[in-house]
């Protein structure tokens, strides 16, 4: 992105013809915001580096778009997942639960046969009763399937043969809810 010309002093981040960012633009957000930098500190981050480079920044996305583009990863994400985890057989559900300032959050992964691990989702929970655990995994789901406009989701859940979790109370609840489900 900023070593497009070097001739050219501005970093084209916006194109006319569309009234879009450039792909490279929304990858840097997209990047930036999974190595955590805040979406109300994006713009300067981009904006001191293309200045750190000598350069400036043509038009920057505003707070709003940076929100649109951040959603858009989880789109990205679960494309990648349900072309790759889509074709896996005999799978292993792996569950964890947290709590942070006072919330419950739970995040669901699956290991394939390669021992490869993708991360499915993570969402938050009102408490971790096996209940909520499976309620959590369905959003996941069919986030997964609504976002790839197919039932992938419901395919990747079809190959799990093993799960493991940390919480032995739930875990033997949860394992006969998934299996009627």
């Amino acid at each position: 992105m900023l070593i497009q010309d070097e001739k050219k002093t501005e970093v084209e981040t916006f194109d006319t013809e569309t009234n879009t960012f450039t792909a490279n633009t929304q990858l840097c957000v997209m990047n930036l915001l999974s190595e955590g930098v805040g979406v109300n500190h994006v713009k300067k981050v981009i904006k001191h580096v293309a200045q750190f480079c000598g350069r400036t920044v043509e038009k920057l996305p505003s707070v709003r778009t940076i929100n649109r583009i951040g959603d858009q990863r989880a789109g990205v994400s679960y494309m990648h997942i349900s072309e790759e985890l889509g074709r896996e057989k005999d799978t292993t559900l792996q569950s964890d639960e947290t709590r942070k300032s006072g919330s419950c959050y739970e995040v669901f992964s699956v290991r394939d046969s390669s021992e490869k691990e993708w991360v499915i989702g993570l969402k938050d929970m009102i408490n971790k009763s096996s209940d909520n655990c499976l309620a959590t995994l369905k959003l996941i789901i069919n986030d997964i399937n609504d976002c790839t406009n197919t039932s992938v989701g419901k395919q990747i859940l079809a190959e799990i043969k093993n799960t493991m979790s940390d919480r032995v109370a739930t875990e033997k609840k949860f394992h006969e809810l998934l299996k009627a489900y």
